[in-house]
């Protein structure tokens, strides 16, 4: 499917920003394409994960190194990814304790001084039979002596961070009742100009692990957007001399031109349904909010102003798209109704400016970038009291992304003096950034829950 004009205009892209007029006037200098590389590659550059506030305000958990036979030490390794999940949702703080029961269930073997100050146990036990690797471990409520987990995993040599993010998800959902996020997935644009094709748009582990680049490119790359199946990415390639939107299927390596008429075409965002894409486009004249139909291959305008309408971001009932915009004189955020465009509304109103919107999963809560004396910073705003909490203190963040539980933020922001990527839990006490190893990564989305 393919949206587009004849006309030719300046080439401009919007992108997440921190001045509506300035952003077109930057994207001017981004101009002159050269050809893409579409096969999948391994990114040689990891993204390490390191932890900056928030270590021992969570749920106390014990996690014991799983005793193993393994020459690789799998039991060790495993329990160290479920430590670091449990503590990366910002809801935990896991304590390693290397003389553990194999049998956290029986009374006699649990101990004041063993379990001191610990709400819950995690013990088991890895061994290799038939070619698999078999964990057998059990969760145990020490405020209620009960076991509340009996499970046995068989799982392949090379699957050890994904059966460990499977653990993970299981002792997250058992104690929290929601369901967890460690198997999902971040989309990210990497620059490093050391490269002959310097821009790449990379998909990861949610904690960085198992890079892989979908996209090499000469020329700038913006805005992901994941459709609701985690199997496909919308995003901005400047590869023509010109900006486009492109819908990219990962698992078949294929993709589409959405959107390419003259002027801007971007910040394209799925529907919740996964059967429409907001973007933004001025073929017009003025950049305004559109939402294409994949179905029909209709196009709709939702907006209609006389400044810059920008990053759209639907609710998850699909019934609004909330948008960032100057049309009170500075930006703020304000929400359309998709099946009636004359019904818009602003939703922000503290700080002298608001940006990014980003809905959580359960329409609650907004989070966003606010600007306040010391800078620009990711905060959330609850729907209905429209109270806005700062939750980080860097100077210059931006494109905040929920995880589809909710728990946390991804977004980007400048750490050393370098664009890197960020975590923050959403209630703001869990905090880590994400740097590259070389060259600086941006524009992070994270997935859908991938089953």
């Amino acid at each position: 499917m393919i949206l587009t004009d004849d006309a030719t205009m300046p080439d401009h892209a919007p992108s997440a920003g921190f001045c509506l007029r300035c952003l077109v006037k930057k994207i001017l200098f981004a101009m002159f394409a050269m050809a893409c590389c579409l096969l999948p590659q391994r990114v040689l550059a990891v993204l390490e994960l390191e932890i900056t506030g928030g270590v021992d305000t969570g749920y106390p958990i014990a996690i014991s190194d799983f005793p193993d036979k393994t020459e690789k030490r799998i039991g060790s390794q495993m329990s160290q990814i479920i430590r670091n999940d449990l503590q990366f949702s910002g809801k935990f703080s896991p304590l390693k304790l290397s003389a553990m029961p194999q049998n956290p269930g029986a009374a006699e073997e649990i101990t004041p001084s063993l379990w001191h100050d610990m709400n819950a146990v995690v013990a088991g036990t890895v061994a290799v039979a038939g070619g698999k690797v078999v964990l057998t471990y059990q969760l145990h409520d020490l405020t209620t002596g009960k076991n509340i987990l009996n499970k046995n995993i068989s799982f392949g040599a090379h699957q050890i961070r994904e059966a460990s993010h499977l653990v993970s998800n299981q002792i997250y959902e058992a104690l929290m009742h929601e369901r967890g996020a460690f198997l999902t997935k971040l989309a990210y644009v990497s620059v490093n100009p050391k490269l002959d094709f310097p821009y790449q748009l990379v998909i990861s582990d949610y904690d960085g692990y198992n890079e892989k680049v979908i996209l090499r490119s000469r020329e700038p790359v913006m805005s992901p957007s994941w459709d609701p199946t985690g199997a496909k990415l919308a995003y901005v390639s400047f590869e023509s001399k010109h900006p486009a939107i492109f819908i990219h299927d990962i698992r078949n390596r294929s993709r589409v031109v959405l959107s390419k008429f003259s002027g801007i075409n971007g910040s394209p965002a799925f529907s919740p349904r996964g059967d429409k894409v907001a973007m933004v486009l001025s073929k017009d004249g003025n950049p305004e909010i559109y939402v294409a139909d994949l179905n029909t291959k209709s196009l709709k305008r939702l907006t209609s102003n006389r400044v810059i309408d920008t990053e759209p971001a639907w609710s998850p009932d699909g019934n609004y798209v909330y948008f960032s915009s100057e049309r009170g004189g500075k930006p703020q955020i304000y929400r359309v109704a998709v099946a009636n465009p004359e019904d818009v509304a602003r939703v922000t109103w503290e700080n002298s400016m608001n940006l990014n919107p980003s809905v959580s999963p359960d329409g609650k809560f907004l989070a966003l970038i606010t600007r306040d004396d010391s800078g620009y910073h990711v905060a959330k705003q609850d729907m209905d009291t429209r109270f806005i909490t700062v939750l980080s203190r860097n100077r210059y963040d931006e494109s905040p992304s929920f995880a589809p539980n909710g728990s946390m933020i991804i977004y980007s922001t400048v750490v050393r003096g370098k664009k890197s990527l960020a975590l923050v839990s959403s209630d703001g006490r869990f905090q880590a950034n994400l740097p590259s190893n070389t060259g600086f990564v941006s524009a992070p989305a994270w997935s859908p829950f991938l089953n």
